[in-house]
């Protein structure tokens, strides 16, 4: 993409090199910190962020967007730089929110790939917008090479808890299947950890089916033909970017029947798609730009899911003549599908489960 990794100053990032020695060094790099066995070493980590992320929605479930949208960086903060994410104000935070958004906003230039003289235009020259776009993207990059970088890769765990948010409310039947399962095994003397995630089928299920029912990269990530090849008869020519169109797939109606709903049993032994092409096996990428961190961020949703659900019930709000508010279902129509906040209720589910979690997190603090 000529206006991100060229003129915007972003040809260092790992998902912009062109294949070769660099690539190749930059991925081992990262499959060494975030693949088995090393991203085992993670778990403890993010149960015990995941349990400060209760108390904060225990004090203010209002602001839960803002909540979630903090868990994964204050882990990756920890991950990778040993920096702690201690308030929403975060200068590391922010840093990444910003460059998440300016790269999400670089695809409505992506014209400039298919004329890319375009790119000598002045600013003030009808078609030259993108040049303030570019001047500020430079900027940001420089700043964000030399601090930060992991904390941009958070946006795709974010936008996938603020969808549980909207499945749950959009399917109280799933939460409550997901709450009863997690009271016989978990119960409610202690909060969930990794160790009971073998004896949680439906809550497995429930994770998968966020996957596919929302695609948050809906184009997937672009790949360029190192060389001509043909695919099914049809020929591509070298340098030929190929755009999955993951959308369509998470949408196919053959392998998904009643797509559009979320239906975490589809998943389940005798589920409708339970041999089929699976979310987890197309959501993260393919081949040599397969996402990194995918068993980290699998983990993560894993996790805040099941620690959701034992410790709270999620409802839709009243309006003032006492009829349920609709939740937000208005995801931004970008590279990553971005979703914001709904008028909603959210209420531990006992007074005793509440006590506990403000226990938890008064130790961990």
């Amino acid at each position: 993409m000529l206006l991100i990794q060229h003129l915007c100053g972003w040809a260092w990032v790992t998902s912009m090199i062109p294949y070769g020695d660099s690539l190749r060094k930059q991925r081992a790099i990262l499959h060494r910190f975030f693949q088995f066995p090393e991203v085992l070493n993670y778990k403890e980590l993010q149960e015990r962020e995941c349990h400060l992320f209760l108390r904060r929605l225990v004090d203010s479930p209002e602001n839960y967007d803002r909540h979630i949208r903090r868990l994964p960086a204050s882990i990756l903060g920890l991950n990778t730089y040993g920096h702690e994410v201690k308030d929403d104000n975060d200068r590391y935070l922010e840093l990444g929110e910003e460059s998440a958004e300016m790269t999400i906003e670089a695809v409505n230039y992506l014209y400039l790939d298919f004329l890319p003289w375009m790119r000598f235009l002045p600013a003030w020259f009808p078609g030259g917008s993108f040049q303030k776009f570019v001047e500020e993207s430079r900027k940001l990059s420089t700043l964000f090479r030399n601090e930060i970088y992991a904390l941009n890769k958070n946006k795709r765990t974010i936008t996938t808890l603020m969808n549980f948010v909207l499945a749950m409310l959009k399917y109280p039947e799933v939460q409550r299947r997901a709450q009863e399962e997690i009271d016989v095994v978990v119960g409610n003397d202690r909060l969930p950890t990794f160790k009971d995630r073998a004896q949680l089928p439906y809550i497995r299920a429930l994770c998968l089916e966020l996957l596919r029912w929302q695609a948050i990269l809906p184009l997937g990530f672009i790949h360029t033909a190192a060389e001509e090849d043909v695919y099914h008869g049809y020929r591509i020519p070298a340098g030929t970017m190929v755009i999955p169109n993951v959308w369509a797939i998470s949408r196919n109606e053959d392998i998904y029947p009643k797509p559009l709903d979320f239906i975490p049993e589809r998943w389940l032994p005798g589920g409708s798609s339970l041999n089929s092409f699976r979310p987890d096996e197309y959501v993260f990428g393919y081949g040599r730009r397969i996402c990194p961190g995918q068993v980290w961020a699998e983990h993560m949703i894993f996790i805040a899911v099941v620690s959701i659900l034992e410790a709270f019930k999620i409802e839709k709000a009243l309006d003032s003549d006492g009829e349920p508010i609709p939740p937000n279902e208005n995801h931004k129509p970008a590279a990553i599908r971005l979703l914001g906040p709904s008028e909603c209720m959210i209420a531990p589910r006992s007074e005793k489960i509440a006590s506990m979690i403000c226990d938890c997190a008064g130790t961990l603090s």
